[in-house]
């Protein structure tokens, strides 16, 4: 079934993030997934969302898929990297189909 990756992240270092994005981008591909949504202004409908936050989701095969990707020797340069210029809030959800 069908497994979704979400995070929403506040950036702290821009210079960073180049460095962050092109690890993620091989480990996500390695393991299958795709970007769906890569949002830096995204719109508020109902709830509070902080200034400056992007919206990334990630769509994975599996659930396992999704898993396999955080925590992959490929995807994990990319968390230490993250720890130094972003702060942020990732969830995995499966979904309905």
């Amino acid at each position: 079934m069908t497994a979704y990756l979400l995070s929403e992240i506040v950036t702290t270092d821009e210079n960073l993030l180049d460095e962050y994005r092109s690890i993620a981008r091989q480990a996500v591909a390695e393991f299958g997934g795709r970007y769906l949504v890569r949002n830096r202004t995204p719109e508020v409908l109902e709830g509070e969302l902080d200034d400056g936050v992007t919206v990334v989701v990630l769509g994975f095969d599996t659930l396992d898929d999704a898993r396999a990707f955080y925590t992959s020797s490929t995807y994990a340069p990319a968390i230490e990297v993250a720890r130094k210029c972003m702060s942020r809030r990732i969830v995995i959800v499966e979904g309905t189909g």
